[in-house]
């Protein structure tokens, strides 16, 4: 766990509740939609049993209303006195009689004008033929014998009349019959009470619910169907036989079964049987409109989830950035501390914790520059000791070889050159002392070379030769003093004075943007790879090499001195090459450095 909280605090604080929203709200909202989907469902279902269960009632009801108003029309007494003399040879229809009929099947008529379509009292091949529709007809002429049961028998009974042709008027239409046979004198059918019901009494009810897009309802019998085609879809249609076949042969009363559309669709029925004749009534429906809904809801809590993460997950943001503001805020000021910037300015916080940390830190930082001040003085006035001491251990170092130079022309006599050398050396110590600065220009420091090299010439005559070359605007620049001349003594006696040829130091200087390079080269002896690494090393580590070779004292001292005033990145580079020569680089910054 450290990768987590080993990081700052805005970012432990996202990666510790980002994470937790991107698991919990997405389960949360998965298990919502199943639950909520399996509701869905259970709903659905349960809205189409009970839609399906208030219209099989009352189709029922309406239904039943009819079989009464048919026991009213067969019980009555003036009918069935009718009958009864209408087996007689001699029979006629009087006025009286066709009062008689009319008016109880008027009776019925208006009882039942939203359902019944048309009656009809027949009887004895027409002898008693009354026929009500919008209109009252007489004598009309009937064939029975399509009707089953017409060999014998005398209950009433539901059925379906299919084709048209079975109706009192070929109209076209469909229609359902409620008859019951009228039994002759031998027993057998003679004659029959016929109510026919209008076939919109029964497209309204099955088109009146809201099934699905493409669902449907539908009235099966034992001898067809019908169903409110106008409200169903192509995709969802099924074989209405084979339906029917399915629905009738069904041994419970309501229940469910599944088919294949005419597309290929899964097709749900949902059936309830009507009591008063055993009929079934059906939803037909594609499963997959019905849970529609189901789907809407599964994208409805995508899009919720999705959204709810973003919300969260900004929140989660602001939170972290006001929680963390302060902390990062005081993290990047003690930062700034760490990196040397003791004068960053720390800003109390309002926040109680952090406040109390500001004001300790802020309190830390001026006792700590109050120390580093006096330390800094300590440390500078300790500099400026060992600076000077350093170079007041130049002069006796050069001074004992000059002199010693210039014994050896007195002792042979050459007092001529011996008071040359005398006054270069002079003029030389003038350079040196430089009214007590530290640094001085460049083209004052050559100068101070030249005077130097003048002496050596004095000394070793024409085995020693040179050639400056510097850039005219690096003449102004100002460089620690007595720099030079220690590595050109060194060029003269570790490198030009090991080798029989002709020596020659070759001084140049030039300005790389901020910085100042001066190389002086010599062709003496040089260095092997493994001297030259050595000499490096030590004066990188600011250490005397404990091996050959011996660089000397003053170099050394020109390294040490240019670091403690410009500081640990300048001061002296070596190449060489044994044989051949070496060069050494010495780098400074174009500003004087430190004052």
């Amino acid at each position: 766990m450290r990768w987590i909280f080993n990081r700052p605090l805005k970012s432990t604080i996202m990666r510790l509740f980002i994470p937790m929203i991107l698991v919990f709200v997405p389960i949360t909202g998965t298990v919502s939609y199943i639950l909520a989907s399996q509701q869905l469902k259970i709903n659905a279902e349960t809205s189409l049993n009970d839609t399906l269960s208030q219209t099989r009632d009352f189709m029922n009801d309406r239904l039943t209303a009819v079989l009464a108003e048919m026991a009213v029309l067969d019980g009555s007494t003036e009918l069935r006195s009718l009958f009864y003399r209408a087996n007689r040879s001699d029979f006629s229809m009087t006025p009286q009689d066709y009062l008689t009929v009319g008016r109880n099947i008027d009776k019925v008529y208006a009882n039942l004008y939203s359902i019944i379509d048309s009656i009809l009292v027949y009887y004895r091949n027409g002898a008693i033929s009354m026929y009500r529709r919008d209109s009252l007809h007489t004598d009309f002429s009937y064939d029975m014998s399509p009707y089953p049961g017409y060999s014998g028998g005398n209950t009433a009974q539901m059925r379906w009349l299919i084709p048209a042709s079975n109706r009192l008027e070929n109209d076209g239409g469909n229609t359902a019959s409620l008859y019951k046979w009228i039994a002759g004198g031998d027993g057998k059918p003679d004659g029959m009470l016929l109510l026919q019901l209008k076939e919109q009494f029964f497209l309204e009810m099955l088109s009146t619910p809201k099934i699905s897009a493409s669902g449907y309802m539908l009235l099966a019998s034992p001898d067809g169907t019908v169903s409110a085609k106008a409200a169903s879809a192509g995709d969802a249609r099924v074989d209405d036989e084979a339906l029917r076949s399915m629905l009738m042969a069904q041994t419970e009363a309501s229940g469910k079964l599944e088919m294949t559309s005419r597309t290929g669709m899964r097709i749900v029925v949902l059936y309830e049987t009507i009591a008063i004749n055993n009929w079934r009534l059906a939803v037909v429906y594609p499963q997959a409109e019905i849970y529609e809904k189901v789907n809407y809801i599964k994208y409805v809590n995508l899009v919720v989830t999705a959204a709810v993460v973003i919300a969260v997950a900004l929140l989660a943001r602001v939170l972290a950035k006001l929680i963390a503001r302060p902390v990062t805020r005081l993290t990047r000021q003690v930062n700034s501390i760490e990196e040397g910037h003791l004068d960053v300015q720390i800003i109390e916080s309002d926040n109680y914790e952090i406040g109390i940390l500001s004001k300790g830190i802020k309190d830390m930082m001026e006792r700590i520059k109050h120390l580093l001040s006096q330390v800094e003085y300590e440390q500078e006035q300790k500099r400026i000791s060992e600076f000077a001491a350093l170079q007041a251990q130049i002069h006796p170092h050069f001074l004992y070889n000059t002199l010693y130079s210039i014994k050896q022309l007195c002792e042979l006599g050459e007092t001529a050159e011996a008071s040359r050398m005398i006054s270069a050396l002079s003029h030389y110590f003038r350079i040196s002392i430089s009214r007590g600065d530290e640094l001085i220009p460049v083209e004052t420091e050559l100068e101070h070379i030249r005077q130097y090299l003048t002496i050596q010439q004095m000394r070793y005559g024409d085995s020693i030769r040179y050639e400056m070359d510097v850039a005219p605007e690096m003449l102004s620049v100002p460089i620690v003093k007595l720099t030079l001349q220690p590595l050109v003594e060194n060029a003269i006696y570790h490198g030009i004075k090991k080798v029989r040829r002709p020596g020659f130091i070759h001084i140049s200087g030039r300005m790389e943007g901020e910085l100042c390079r001066i190389r002086i080269e010599d062709n003496g002896f040089g260095m092997d790879q493994r001297q030259l690494d050595r000499l490096n090393l030590a004066l990188a580590a600011g250490e005397e090499p404990q091996e050959e070779p011996p660089v000397g004292f003053g170099v050394r001292n020109v390294h040490r001195r240019l670091q403690l005033h410009y500081g640990s990145s300048f001061g002296l580079a070596y190449d060489s090459t044994e044989g051949q020569g070496t060069t050494v680089t010495v780098t400074f910054p174009l500003s004087g450095g430190k004052e």
